[in-house]
C-alpha cells in the first residue's frame, strides 16, 4: 500500500484539538525519509526505547511525538509503538487489540471509526513510513 512512497517528509506533531503543532523533539526541523517499519521495530517507537513515538493506523506509520497524548502516562500512551487500527475501530483502549492486522470482522461502524481516526491522524501527524505487516496482510486478503 504504501511501500512505493520514498519522499522526504518534514518531522512535525500536532495535538488532537490544536492546529498547532508541537513537539518534544530536539530536531523538530529534522527531515526523515519514509520507509517501511516492521513491528518489531516499530515497538521501539514507544517514547521509552526511543524518544520519538510512532503509532501506526491500517499501515501507515505516523510520528505523533510531542502530542501530549501518546507519552508515558498520557490518554492514548497504550497506543505507542504499535498498530493501533483495530483497537481505534472498536474504541477500546485493550492491548488485546493492538498490531491486529486483520480486522475483516470488522462491522460498517468500527470501519467508519477506524477511517475518520485514520484521516485525523494523517492531518495531525507526519508520515514516517508504513508497516510491512499490514502491508502482507492486505496483500493475503485480496
Amino acid at each position: 500500500m504504501y511501500a512505493n512512497q520514498q519522499h522526504v517528509a518534514a518531522k512535525s506533531s500536532g495535538d488532537e484539538y490544536s492546529d498547532e503543532s508541537s513537539s518534544d523533539s530536539d530536531s523538530d526541523d529534522e527531515e526523515v525519509e519514509e520507509r517501511e517499519y516492521t513491528l518489531e521495530e516499530l515497538k521501539q517507537y514507544n517514547g521509552v526505547d526511543q524518544k520519538k513515538i510512532f503509532v501506526s493506523v491500517k499501515g501507515k506509520v505516523f510520528d505523533v511525538t510531542g502530542s501530549g497524548f501518546y507519552g508515558q502516562g498520557e490518554a492514548y500512551s497504550i497506543f505507542a509503538g504499535h498498530d493501533a487500527s483495530k483497537a481505534l475501530a472498536l474504541s477500546e483502549l485493550q492491548a488485546k487489540h493492538l498490531d491486529v492486522m486483520d480486522i475483516s470482522d470488522l462491522l460498517p461502524h468500527q470501519i467508519s471509526n477506524l477511517d475518520e481516526m485514520f484521516s485525523h491522524l494523517e492531518m495531525k501527524y507526519s508520515t514516517v513510513g508504513w508497516l510491512k505487516e499490514w502491508d502482507d496482510a492486505q496483500k493475503k486478503d485480496k
